[in-house]
């Protein structure tokens, strides 16, 4: 099946863990930071790698997310 980077914003973490769960469910691999970063690791270079290697992309639009500065 396909990995999946999800993209959120912390307003929108339960939103994004319940599509990355029912992703789960249907044979596929979401990458959620949350999930897969421990404290103290480098954010940037993991969504880095992620996002590259992914074979697709999810986000979980909001107003908060459009809004976002990055």
């Amino acid at each position: 099946m396909s990995d999946i980077f999800v993209s959120y914003t912390s307003t929108d973490r339960d939103w994004a863990h319940w599509i990355a769960h029912e992703l789960t469910a249907l044979g596929h691999t979401p990458h959620v930071h949350e999930w897969e970063i421990a404290k103290g690791e480098n954010i940037l270079a993991w969504m880095s790698a992620r996002h590259g290697d992914a074979d697709h992309v999810l986000c979980v639009l909001s107003d908060a997310y459009l809004k976002a500065g990055y």
